[in-house]
């Protein structure tokens, strides 16, 4: 098993196929990788239930590093900075590979700790990643998972002890170093002050956990996610750094135990020259974020060649360019956002040449486009995230927007497209997401968005929604059902009818040598990738015969502790109507 971070081809989310027979992943081209796991798999479930089947493409074009704390700290090494090194021992600094404090006992991480005096103190640690590919621009995800005991809404000195406390990550092509300036450390990147982000680094969000400053002290973990302001070009030798730790304006000490990073590389050119020549990008393929990307940037390249006239017909009733909820915007690109017009818009032409006459407030408060002015000002080109109506629907729902700057006939505009996603919080809709949905016209992608929901569900509910997930009809339904497991294997909950209860039973992910994983411990490798997609055989409440399925698994942290919810589905299976919802 490696131990520096796991590299995962196949998927650009960071899924792994499981059912290899325990074999490591090992560096190779990302079509026969994919290639020789997913034939393995098939012939292992057909051996077992004498059937074959075939599941939804997953997008390869992006390169993903996990890094589990929990085995060591795999060459990460720890520093401070925006201190005089001659006062060190009053700031108390302390780092290492710890064994975390009840009730997280079970897991390690690595260690910081430091008295702010300077009110701007710059814990971190930093570790080398090797083997991208060198001289192309990439854009970076990083997601961190971390433990803290600060509790939320508290005072003092200098600021919050939790909110004032901000977690920070970046990737940088120079390795990140305090050097002396004047009697002060400072960092040698550009990593931001307190709440601000810097070039190499971005705030991505505080250290205060879920109880309240009333209540006692408690560690609980902690997932935080954002991406880096810019792409980066990726040096010859393909090798940078990853930066992560927290900036303080709370003055005194602050403890963190981090135990896992993921870090996400997208090439921003990967096949752009032959998918936006060959039109094989359009608006009903759209079904990804990373989708969303490439046909802005197709229909960017569109403009360079058609021109505005013909570009303008096109986006308005070429299907390639509009389909349902999917089409092409344009609008100017001004400081004054109530004076941007608007310059192509499908969904209701009328308002092409016509300025908005007013802010254009949203769900979340702020003027949607005076952001976007914003970031296409500090960047040129990035994600827009809003509250929009959909035209599909008729309903304001969170929408994911990348946009781009662009000359349109001489003026300064945006162009741009969307995605509503449905695995969001506050986007799934009990009437598009639910179990008969999912049974009746089953894929990877619904699938995923099914168990993301429920993980929210049971994220914002607690162990209160373990019930409802395992007996509602919304999550329950003829051969698809929810589970829980906690990170031993033990069973929390299951919709099963098997399973004897829905507050717990047996857990189908074991790792017993006559399980359907042969002994693999599959528990283990769904709590260190966070989602996991899993292939076996078992039995199918729908009909009561053994077959093959497809699982997807993802970790959630619940109440500080983490807990692993997963659904399948059995790929040919055509449910009977007698065989509609299974009785509790």
């Amino acid at each position: 098993m490696q131990q520096r971070g796991e590299r995962v081809f196949s998927f650009s989310s960071g899924l792994v196929s499981v059912g290899d027979m325990g074999k490591p992943l090992i560096p190779c081209a990302v079509m026969s990788c994919r290639r020789t796991r997913f034939m393995t798999v098939t012939l292992l479930i057909s051996a077992l239930v004498g059937g074959s089947f075939s599941h939804a493409s997953e997008p390869a074009d992006a390169t993903t590093f996990t890094f589990d704390f929990n085995r060591g700290a795999q060459g990460f090494v720890a520093g401070f900075a925006d201190y005089p090194p001659g006062d060190a021992e009053i700031y108390e600094l302390t780092s290492g590979h710890r064994t975390l404090p009840p009730p997280l006992e079970s897991h390690s991480g690595l260690f910081l700790s430091g008295v702010n005096r300077s009110d701007d103190l710059f814990m971190f640690f930093k570790g080398p990643i090797s083997g991208l590919q060198g001289g192309a621009l990439h854009t970076v995800t990083v997601s961190l998972e971390f433990a803290t005991n600060t509790p939320s809404g508290c005072v003092g000195v200098g600021g919050s002890p939790g909110e004032s406390v901000w977690i920070k990550a970046g990737v940088t092509t120079v390795e990140p170093l305090p050097v002396r300036d004047g009697s002060y450390l400072r960092m040698n990147i550009d990593v931001g002050r307190q709440s601000g982000s810097g070039a190499q680094a971005v705030v991505l969000g505080n250290i205060a956990n879920s109880r309240i400053c009333e209540q006692p002290l408690q560690w609980e973990l902690k997932s935080l996610q954002g991406s880096m302001p810019s792409p980066i070009s990726i040096p010859a030798d393909g090798r940078v750094w990853l930066l992560f730790g927290t900036d303080s304006g709370f003055e005194s000490r602050t403890e963190v135990y981090f135990t896992r990073a993921t870090v996400t590389f997208t090439p921003m050119d990967a096949g752009k020259s032959v998918i936006c020549a060959d039109r094989s990008v359009s608006a009903r393929a759209v079904r990804t974020t990373q989708d969303v990307r490439a046909f802005v940037q197709c229909a960017y390249e569109f403009v360079q060649e058609a021109g505005f006239e013909e570009a303008r017909r096109a986006f308005h009733e070429d299907e390639r360019w509009k389909s349902g909820p999917t089409y092409v915007f344009v609008s100017e690109h001004t400081p004054i956002s109530d004076q941007a017009r608007s310059l192509v818009f499908p969904p209701n032409p009328s308002r092409e040449g016509t300025t908005h006459q007013q802010l254009l407030l949203d769900a979340f408060g702020s003027d949607v486009l005076e952001e976007r002015y914003r970031i296409l000002s500090t960047v040129g080109e990035g994600w827009l995230y809003y509250a929009f109506t959909n035209p599909a629907t008729g309903r304001d729902e969170p929408k994911a927007s990348y946009v781009k700057r662009i000359d349109w006939d001489g003026t300064p505009a945006a162009i741009g497209a969307g995605i509503y996603l449905r695995d969001i919080p506050g986007t799934c809709e009990s009437d598009e997401v639910n179990a008969m949905d999912l049974e009746a016209d089953p894929s990877y992608e619904r699938l995923r968005e099914f168990v993301r929901c429920a993980a929210m569900e049971l994220g914002s509910k607690g162990y209160f929604a373990t019930i409802p997930l395992a007996t509602d009809p919304r999550w329950k339904h003829g051969s698809i059902y929810l589970f829980g497991l906690d990170t031993n294997g033990s069973a929390l909950f299951s919709g099963d009818p098997d399973s004897g209860q829905p507050g717990g039973g047996a857990s189908e992910l074991n790792d017993l040598m006559d399980g359907p994983f042969g002994g693999r411990d599959v528990v283990s490798v769904g709590d260190a990738f966070g989602e996991t997609l899993l292939y076996y055989a078992a039995r199918n409440p729908g009909n009561g015969e053994m077959q093959s399925k497809v699982t997807f698994v993802k970790r959630v942290v619940v109440f500080g502790l983490p807990v692993l919810i997963g659904a399948g589905y059995y790929p040919g299976y055509v449910p009977r109507p007698d065989y509609g919802i299974f009785p509790f």
